[in-house]
């Protein structure tokens, strides 16, 4: 999924330096658990794209928890993580990833320079918040390992309490310090493989 942002200002003239053009471009890639998780992940993607300022071309992949053990589907979303420069986590909180995402979302935090890029938890609670959710404690820790920035928004998802989307919830999901952070003011970084590149 791909939208363009002021793109009209831009179109007539070609870029002085090709790398200014490079340096624009955002990937974002969300996970997510279920077909709601999925709907509020691409509800907060869509508000990022509204609240930034200036001309991005935005890039959103999506991939499915229980897809992530399949070698190609596995394959794929890893080299997507590795050029993200946000992934967004939109799961459960009382559950905590299972050993096939953890495994996926370490590679694809794998070679990302500190300060490069953002993991935002989007998790919600069928039982409301109680202590520590196991899955943003997982979040938190392969964010800070890499030295990425994280932010997290955790909200009961049933009863009156409840919001009914992202939009209600914009206040709380940081996306002031999400769009002030330095990942919009890096060029992009090569993605790196490990010992064989």
């Amino acid at each position: 999924m791909s939208s363009q942002i002021d793109a009209g200002a831009v179109w007539d003239a070609p870029p002085e330096n090709p790398a200014d053009t490079a340096a624009r471009i955002f990937n974002v890639v969300i996970a997510y658990d279920d077909i709601t998780a999925g709907q509020r992940g691409m509800e907060a993607f869509v508000r990022l794209q509204q609240d930034v300022e200036g001309t991005w071309d935005f890039h959103c992949d999506l991939w499915r928890f229980d897809l992530l053990h399949l070698p190609g589907v596995s394959d794929a979303a890893t080299l997507a993580g590795l050029h993200a420069q946000m992934i967004i986590v939109s799961a459960r909180a009382d559950l905590d990833l299972t050993p096939p995402v953890k495994d996926w979302l370490n590679r694809s935090l794998t070679g990302k320079p500190p300060g490069s890029a953002a993991v935002v938890a989007l998790l919600w609670s069928m039982r409301g918040i109680r202590g520590v959710s196991p899955v943003r404690v997982t979040l938190e820790n392969a964010a800070q390992r890499r030295g990425l920035r994280f932010f997290a928004q955790e909200l009961p998802a049933v009863g009156k309490d409840a919001p009914s989307s992202v939009e209600q919830t914009h206040a709380g999901l940081v996306p002031a310090s999400i769009l002030s952070a330095d990942i919009f003011h890096q060029p992009p970084q090569p993605a790196r493989w490990g010992i064989n590149e």
